[in-house]
């Protein structure tokens, strides 16, 4: 278990980015220390149609330059797809890596009621692999 602390102590170093025009940092949105990525999203079991509820995402990583921008959405016949985006970052700017949870809470609505609607938050692990964070819930 030695290897994964000194791994999170070595990126508590300040690094800064390349001096190309922007870094565009990756939305990460599963840690291994996470696992089945329980904290990821949240969102009630069951919303009703027509009415805003709050749909709740963590990102992870650096607290001096993770800038939340507003996510982009898309929707199918019962899927809210949530794409997270963050501030792209100038060029040489130092940031901490120190893992920081970043929790960002949108309110959305469904039109019309469904028996499963899945809400999916999509983004990469902290090793760059895509991954969707999946929930299903019903619209009364």
């Amino acid at each position: 278990m030695k290897t994964p602390f000194l791994a999170l102590l070595a990126l508590g170093c300040a690094s800064a980015h390349p001096t190309e025009p922007l870094y565009q940092p990756p939305s990460v949105i599963e840690m291994p220390a996470f696992g089945s990525n329980a904290q990821v999203l949240e969102v009630p079991a069951t919303v009703r149609a027509g009415i805003p509820f709050a749909i709740t995402y963590a990102t992870f990583g650096s607290s001096s330059c993770s800038r939340h921008r507003t996510p982009e959405t898309s929707a199918g016949a019962d899927f809210l797809l949530i794409l997270p985006r963050l501030a792209p970052i100038p060029p040489g700017t130092p940031c901490t890596e120190d893992l920081a949870t970043v929790r960002h809470t949108i309110s959305m609505t469904w039109p019309t009621p469904i028996a499963e609607l899945r809400i999916i938050v999509r983004g990469v692990r902290f090793d760059g692999t895509g991954v969707d964070v999946v929930r299903r819930i019903r619209v009364e």
